[in-house]
């Protein structure tokens, strides 16, 4: 199935300026189809029952679940009751979680979704009570325009996030401390900077310095963990973006390639034949 990309900017019209955030209640009546787009998304279950597919895991969707995803986090709701899911769904940019090194030991744990954490955990009564609470003061200041209006959005964001990282860290059983969680820790923490910015020229040796890796060792990590080397995980991120381009927009091909991370066409048009079977011009006509 080809997951559907939404482009969080143009389908909510953002001006010039504006906070790039939203929040917005959804129901939920039979399915959302497959998805996902450039923003990290936070939902909250407020009535109803159903699943949720995020990544490819399937979990169970019921009032107090919160599930908080990263960009291009691919995922799948369904309703399994008589009456639609109802939920909370905020959408930011995730730049917007990263500006301060005040937040920083958050930044880090949020970086860890997907891989080292789940994307999702079911909030106790506590718990569940003070998200709706502050997600309800969050929708009062974006539909407000109140003075200091943005800080305060970005304030709630930050509760809110926190409160759910917290249930997801309480529910993690203790770690071993040992070399290979230390490794497993690291690498996720690279894996998440290399899907933030694989449309950017980073190489090998960008991660290893950021991670205070020696390069040999960091090739060997992504290796053992991921199966791919460095370079053929990186090339993956961009022929995916690359083909979701060239599937749902009419941009020139030189423009497709420049956008998902190749900065020399002939490589561009070598690389996705190989992954693809097909070249970047073929591929557009036959979807």
């Amino acid at each position: 199935m080809f997951p559907e990309y939404q482009d969080a900017l143009a389908l909510n019209k953002f001006k010039k300026g504006q906070l790039p955030l939203y929040i917005s209640v959804n129901p939920i009546g039979t399915l959302c189809k497959l998805h996902h787009h450039d923003f990290a998304e936070l939902s909250l279950v407020i009535d109803g029952f159903g699943t949720e597919t995020v990544n490819g895991k399937t979990h169970a969707l019921r009032p107090g679940t919160v599930t908080l995803l990263l960009p291009h986090h691919m995922h799948e709701l369904r309703c399994e009751s008589e009456t639609p899911l109802r939920l909370f769904c905020c959408m930011f940019d995730i730049e917007l979680m990263t500006g301060s090194k005040y937040e920083s030991a958050i930044n880090r744990t949020l970086f860890k979704l997907g891989t080292a954490l789940p994307s999702y955990c079911d909030l106790d009564k506590a718990g569940f009570a003070d998200a709706v609470r502050v997600l309800e003061e969050l929708q009062a200041e974006y539909d407000g325009d109140r003075f200091g209006r943005d800080a305060v959005m970005r304030a709630k964001l930050f509760e809110t996030v926190t409160i759910v990282l917290r249930r997801m860290l309480e529910l993690q059983p203790k770690g071993t401390g040992d070399e290979e969680a230390v490794d497993k820790e690291q690498l996720s923490q690279a894996l998440q900077f290399v899907h933030m910015h694989y449309n950017e020229p980073i190489t090998l040796g960008t991660v290893a310095h950021r991670y205070s890796r020696h390069v040999s060792s960091m090739s060997r990590m992504f290796k053992l963990y991921t199966g791919h080397s460095f370079q053929a995980y990186l090339h993956q991120l961009r022929v995916t973006r690359a083909a979701t381009l060239l599937a749902t927009t009419s941009m020139p091909l030189t423009e497709v390639a420049l956008e998902a991370g190749f900065a020399n066409y002939r490589t561009f048009t070598r690389v996705f034949r190989q992954l693809k079977g097909a070249s970047p011009s073929a591929y557009r006509d036959a979807r």
